[in-house]
């Protein structure tokens, strides 16, 4: 069992190297983690993970080598295009290292317990397939503004009859699900002009277009995200309580092993506190840590 953890970064080049060296802490499983700098960042910080990369994770950190522009004001969390960022970057590393399971984050998260690996050996994917109300509204307001309409008629063209959504982050997916997905909506969806990078779009067209071309998976889901975000959610919201990241640690969300909001600063107190929890489980890294079948 082999996974590729895929977050798109844009800011705090510090808090880019933390999150890596807190998945490989929490995460032995993951056998790469995909990296994309947005194209709204300076050279400079692109410069430096990936000088970074190249000297400390050569074989483990891979560097998308598209940089699209994902800053947008406005939207939640202020970014837009990670649809086209995940799939992207699914395909890139595709074509580098085999894999088996392919999973998605986001830069303002972190782990904080070990145990994803035995979610991904007894379920065939994690997705919150259980909808938050504001899941709901996001969708209602597309509607009304029409684009639902659209996007329901170009997944008919493909197969998909019935809607599904939920976020995608902590989210994890076997290798031929995703690349099914990653295929529809690069080579047919986008081709054709149809809008998939707002944050509404991804919680609407990953899970539609997923679930539709593989219902079975709705037998050995488990259905929720293994990213855990504060109780009382607000889009806006800078932390996560510490309480509720003990909570997380201690087990008490059976299949949760990452939490959010992490601001990006590497000096912020919430994460000194989560990496003074890493302190306590630092292991040795196995001497095959990095080995993958790559693709020559």
């Amino acid at each position: 069992m082999s996974c590729v953890m895929c977050i798109p970064v844009h800011e705090s080049q510090e808090s880019v190297i933390n999150h890596i060296e807190n998945i490989r802490k929490y995460a032995p499983s993951c056998s790469a983690v995909v990296l994309h700098i947005s194209g709204d960042s300076p050279d400079s910080f692109f410069s430096y993970i990936e000088n970074e990369c190249l000297k400390k994770y050569d074989g483990y950190v891979y560097i998308h080598p598209k940089r699209y522009k994902t800053h947008k004001s406005g939207e939640a969390g202020n970014v837009t295009g990670l649809t086209t960022v995940w799939c992207d970057c699914f395909r890139q590393i595709s074509q580098k290292i085999k894999f088996d399971h392919f999973i998605m984050l986001t830069s303002n998260e972190l782990f904080v317990r070990r145990g994803l690996e035995e979610g991904i050996k007894n379920f065939s994917c994690q997705y919150p397939v259980v909808n938050p109300p504001w899941i709901s509204n996001r969708v209602r307001n597309l509607a009304e503004r029409g684009q639902k309409n659209i996007w329901e008629e170009s997944l008919k063209k493909v197969g998909c009859v019935w809607p599904e959504f939920g976020v995608c982050e902590g989210s994890f997916f076997h290798y031929e699900v995703f690349k099914t997905c990653a295929d529809i909506i690069l080579d047919i969806l986008n081709k054709e002009g149809i809008e998939t990078d707002r944050i509404a779009h991804q919680e609407y067209i990953f899970p539609t277009i997923i679930f539709n071309k593989y219902p079975e998976l709705y037998n050995s889901i488990i259905p929720e995200t293994f990213v855990h975000g504060p109780k009382d959610y607000n889009p806006h919201a800078p932390v996560i309580p510490e309480k509720e990241i003990l909570d997380v640690k201690n087990g008490k969300y059976q299949y949760r092993y990452v939490v959010k909001r992490v601001p990006r600063d590497i000096n912020h107190s919430t994460r000194k506190y989560i990496n003074s929890l890493n302190d306590k489980d630092v292991f040795d890294m196995p001497s095959d840590f990095y080995s993958h079948p790559t693709i020559s």
